[in-house]
């Protein structure tokens, strides 16, 4: 599994002139929890799907393409792969700001179809718990995204 990460990123994510591992690492990451939470509910929305390409699309300014590529590896690891493996990524190379962007954008593809499910409550929870963010400020961020 680490192999077919290793070379997803090195064929699709990484530019041809080197640069920062990291930087697309992590974004694959935050593309696997977001998809993660649309599917945590046992759900398919086509809602959910186009509000996770939006928010990849304006996070991280990346063509067509490539955000088709990402968002379907993406989807096709997020049940083989534990969320500590994402996270652990997002803790290491996230400001405390950008970790609340993300808790508000999973909020965001949960309140896309209309309803926030058990799960999808839960799961956002504890992704923020993995990501030290209080419950208060999940709670908030939750009162925002659900504008």
């Amino acid at each position: 599994m680490q192999q077919d990460v290793e070379k997803f990123f090195e064929t699709n994510l990484l530019p041809s002139q080197g640069g920062d591992r990291q930087l697309y690492e992590v974004r694959y990451a935050a593309a696997a929890l977001l998809i993660a939470c649309a599917k945590s509910d046992f759900e398919e929305d086509p809602d959910e799907e186009e509000v996770i390409v939006g928010i990849l699309r304006d996070r991280f300014e990346v063509d067509e393409e490539l955000l088709d590529r990402l968002v379907e590896f993406a989807d096709a690891h997020t049940g083989t792969m534990g969320l500590e493996t994402f996270t652990r990524l997002v803790n290491k190379h996230y400001t405390e700001g950008h970790k609340l962007m993300l808790i508000e954008d999973l909020w965001r593809v949960a309140f896309a179809d209309g309803r926030i499910d058990k799960y999808e409550d839960m799961f956002i929870y504890r992704v923020a718990g993995m990501l030290d963010i209080s419950r208060e400020q999940v709670q908030s961020l939750k009162a925002v995204a659900g504008q």
